[in-house]
């Protein structure tokens, strides 16, 4: 008799499932009672933006700082919400040193050279008392990055698109 495997991935529980084997996995037990029988659908319409939460150890301080960077303030009231091109983040009065330690936004431009002569002319170490930014470089994977941290230690990668990398 051959051995029994327990399927590893959902696809493999399916084809399991499909095929009619008659011993049924964990995995399998979870389709049977949440999947099989229904249908997967698409997401409705609608869904436009994904807002990620930024920590601020000083709330008005980073507010400062993300408006002298330029980004737009759309809302100010117990969260901040900025935006900058199509996309927005929610600033907020919560802060954990190792959560905005290890927290880091990527944004994505057309110029990066003229970014950075923008953040070195906005003097930020001296304004905000955030460490130094540091200029462009081209990094293994293939982007050119500037970085700038913000008083939270949140890094921002300030990224030059690539021409025809439709996911930059």
């Amino acid at each position: 008799m051959r051995g029994w495997l327990a399927p590893r991935t959902l696809e493999d529980a399916l084809r399991r499932r499909r095929s009619g084997h008659s011993r049924r996995s964990p995995l399998e037990l979870k389709l049977d009672s949440t999947w099989i029988g229904c249908t997967l659908k698409q997401l409705p319409s609608g869904t436009e933006a994904v807002r990620p939460f930024l920590p601020a150890r000083d709330f008005e301080l980073s507010k400062r700082f993300y408006e002298a960077l330029g980004f737009r303030k759309l809302l100010d009231g117990d969260v901040v919400i900025f935006e900058v091109g199509g996309t927005s983040f929610l600033l907020q009065k919560h802060y954990e040193k190792n959560w905005a330690e290890n927290f880091m936004m990527q944004l994505m431009v057309d110029d990066l050279d003229a970014w950075w002569e923008y953040i070195r002319s906005l003097d930020l170490p001296n304004r905000f008392g955030v460490a130094p930014p540091r200029p462009p470089a081209l990094q293994p994977w293939g982007l050119r990055i500037a970085y700038v941290a913000d008083p939270s230690g949140v890094l921002w990668h300030v990224a030059q698109r690539r021409p025809g990398c439709k996911y930059d």
